[in-house]
């Protein structure tokens, strides 16, 4: 894969306590940081376009939320054990969205 593609792995937790894991070309990780640092300058939602491997692309979503308003999001767990039965049954992933 050409080296100027921003190419970008977020692996997210299965369940409580888990680690997550953000792997990327040097290009990919500058152009999170930057998005992150956007978000937060900004107080705007960020959108950058990243790349898996297997030339895929996806958006980022980077909301910068109160710790309040952090309570209307689901847990971000993929393994549904992890998930509590409201978000299994009745929310969206992530509940609120951008």
């Amino acid at each position: 894969m050409d080296e100027s593609i921003s190419t970008l792995h977020i692996y997210g937790p299965a369940a409580y306590h888990d680690a997550v894991w953000i792997v990327g070309t040097t290009d990919a990780l500058q152009r999170l940081r930057d998005a992150l640092t956007a978000a937060l300058a900004t107080e705007s939602v960020s959108r950058p376009t990243f790349f898996t491997n297997d030339g895929e692309g996806f958006h980022v979503n980077i909301v910068l939320e109160s710790e309040a308003g952090m309570d209307e999001y689901c847990v971000p767990y993929t393994a549904d054990y992890a998930r509590p039965i409201e978000d299994r049954f009745s929310a969206r992933w992530p509940k609120k969205s951008p």
